[in-house]
């Protein structure tokens, strides 16, 4: 019994500590301070958000990132604030309206799903009002700003023709990094929200909590970009990227980037609107056949090869049959995938099929045409990557204006 009461203090003692520590003070932006208890309710938002597991690895990784938008967040609403922008209740049900829609969510979701993560209300109330701000401080001070002069449309539409025939719709997530001392944590988010992109996660989801891109995010469809528009680091990885694919992170110079492939027009796809002049030989081979019957048949294939070469001779021999033109994406998947790369004139090796083995020779190629790049649409891409830089130099240009100061790193 006497042990009971020994231990009532220290519990007391433990939870008021617990508590206490909760309510340190870790960052002070002006006169407002951030509290570990606010930053930690902000990164469990923010997990919960993204739709991924809420791990201790990745609570401890998202926490830099969930500071760091709360510095943001209370910058921006300062700034407003001075600025005399007010923000209206209209104005935040509009703002939750469209993150429902954004989230196929339908209406009065958005509470109930902050009722059922058990999420501070408060900590998604801010970021929706900061977000609000923003954006009238983004048209205010930044949007009428920005203009393509015609010099950097003409640059750009020589580089788009340089590159005409790849054309990606992709989505991101950035995190930037504004200073050395970020470089680790950056990079060890970045390497998390990949892993968790690759293994299913939604990336729309990760890209609107994680990303700097709130302006005009890209969001489930994407938008749609081309080779000489990009980071040269982000144009390596895509290239040979496929639809469906996530790349990174990759490091560029404003910081990480994870890229999403949701679909691609390249090269490759103007092939598929070729048209080929095919010759077809087919060995048939039984499916029981013995080694001696296809090694004959091999022997046969390798004649018909020799007789195929450059299209010579007509197809006299029964078992090659001229199919005339094709266009490459109406023929079956197993001609089109050797047929694409094959020289004219040079025949394919045995291929075995089905049937037994099979060669086949592009006799002709008539390439489809590269569609040129418009200039609108050029010139699109060019104004949302110069409004999206121009809105992260604001933000940056805002915080470093600010009386900031973090006590715990």
């Amino acid at each position: 019994m006497l042990c009971f009461f020994l231990l009532l203090p220290l519990a007391a003692s433990a939870e008021a500590e617990a508590k206490e520590n909760n309510f340190t003070i870790i960052a002070l932006v002006g006169e407002e301070p951030i509290t570990r208890l606010d930053v930690e309710n902000r990164a469990s938002f923010m997990i919960a958000s993204a739709g991924i597991p809420d791990t201790p690895e990745t609570h401890r990784k998202v926490l830099p990132q969930a500071l760091r938008s709360l510095i943001d967040e209370k910058v921006q609403l300062q700034e407003a604030a001075r600025l005399k922008l007010n923000i209206t209740d209209k104005e935040l049900e509009i703002a939750i309206a469209a993150i429902e829609r954004q989230n196929r969510m339908g209406p009065g979701a958005f509470k109930r799903f902050i009722e059922e993560k058990g999420v501070d209300e408060g900590t998604a109330m801010q970021q929706v009002r900061s977000q609000v701000a923003l954006s009238k401080l983004v048209r205010q001070k930044v949007q009428g700003k920005v203009s393509i002069s015609d010099s950097e449309l003409a640059l750009a539409m020589e580089r788009a023709a340089a590159g005409a025939g790849d054309e990606f719709r992709i989505s991101r997530i950035v995190i930037p990094i504004d200073d050395a001392s970020q470089e680790e944590q950056s990079k060890q988010l970045a390497e998390q929200l990949a892993s968790q992109a690759k293994g299913g996660a939604d990336f729309p989801k990760l890209a609107r909590q994680f990303s700097t891109r709130a302006i005009n995010p890209e969001g489930e469809e994407g938008s749609w970009v081309m080779i000489g528009q990009l980071d040269k680091e982000v144009e390596t990885v895509l290239k040979p990227a496929s639809a469906g694919a996530i790349l990174g992170p990759v490091r560029t110079a404003e910081g990480y980037q994870v890229i999403q492939v949701i679909e691609k027009k390249g090269k490759s796809g103007v092939a598929l609107e070729s048209e080929v002049a095919l010759w077809q030989a087919q060995v048939p081979v039984a499916p029981n056949a013995s080694t001696a019957e296809w090694k004959a048949a091999q022997k046969k294939a390798e004649e018909l090869r020799e007789g195929m070469k450059g299209c010579r001779g007509g197809t006299r021999d029964p078992l090659i049959t001229d199919l005339g033109r094709i266009q490459v994406k109406n023929l079956q998947n197993e001609v089109r995938n050797v047929v694409q790369d094959l020289k004219v004139g040079e025949p394919t090796p045995p291929l075995r099929s089905t049937r037994g083995l099979m060669l086949v020779v592009v006799c002709e190629r008539i390439e489809a045409e590269a569609p040129m790049p418009e200039a609108a649409k050029v010139k699109d891409a060019l104004m949302q990557a110069k409004m999206d830089r121009e809105v992260r130099r604001y933000i940056r240009d805002l915080r470093r204006s600010a009386v900031i100061d973090i006590r715990v790193r």
